[in-house]
């Protein structure tokens, strides 16, 4: 695709006001590349609440990137969804050990620990 394409294909999937920035050019690794298209799949698979799904890929997200802390909060949703809650809270635990102080996804999991704190008070 020449330059043009791209700048008609994005604004066409986004609007008139996209703009390509140089980023969108970059090459890819090929560990990106597996990564988003787990991340894709996986996507896919919780939309239509097929958790034990979700959970292989994030086992196989977690096989090309295991210090992810994305994949260990989004293991954590899924095993309260699943209702297994001693693994939500200890992966919510290693999430928030890991988190930097200004992560913005480290509210959702202490939320989510005290909620399932009080389903067992």
């Amino acid at each position: 695709m020449s330059l043009q394409d791209c700048k008609e294909k994005l604004k066409s999937q986004f609007g008139e006001e996209a703009e390509l920035r140089p980023s969108f050019l970059l090459e890819s690794s090929t560990k990106q590349i597996l990564s988003r298209m787990l991340n894709n799949l996986k996507g896919s698979y919780f939309r239509r609440k097929e958790y034990p799904r979700v959970m292989m890929l994030v086992a196989m997200a977690m096989a090309v990137d295991p210090a992810s802390r994305q994949e260990i909060h989004d293991r954590a949703m899924v095993y309260f969804l699943m209702r297994q809650y001693a693994q939500a809270m200890a992966d919510l635990r290693a999430y928030l050990a890991a988190a930097p102080p200004d992560d913005p996804q480290s509210r959702s999991a202490r939320t989510m620990m005290h909620r399932i704190r009080a389903m067992h008070n």
